[in-house]
């Protein structure tokens, strides 16, 4: 679930957005001026997001290593490679 409040909410009642965002793992999008600004997340859910965009950039410069392998070997076969991709 998501929630929305704008900054003067956040400070009136930090604590208690804390306690939401850690009880019910609730994300929260802080807006100012009306504008989203800022999104508030359990740890546990960012750790997560990070470890994903980690593993993503890993596969990304992988692909591109294995891309200039084949360019270098310039039309010869290039051995398979198992790598598992979740």
């Amino acid at each position: 679930m998501e929630r929305r409040v704008n900054t003067s909410e956040l400070v009136m009642y930090f604590d208690d957005i804390i306690q939401i965002i850690t009880d019910n793992q609730e994300i929260v999008i802080v807006d100012q001026d009306g504008k989203p600004q800022v999104v508030m997340l359990p740890v546990e859910q960012y750790r997560l997001a990070f470890q994903e965009r980690k593993n993503a950039d890993w596969l990304e410069q992988l692909d591109y290593t294995h891309s200039l392998i084949e360019a270098e070997l310039k039309g010869k076969e290039l051995p398979q490679m198992n790598v598992r991709r979740s």
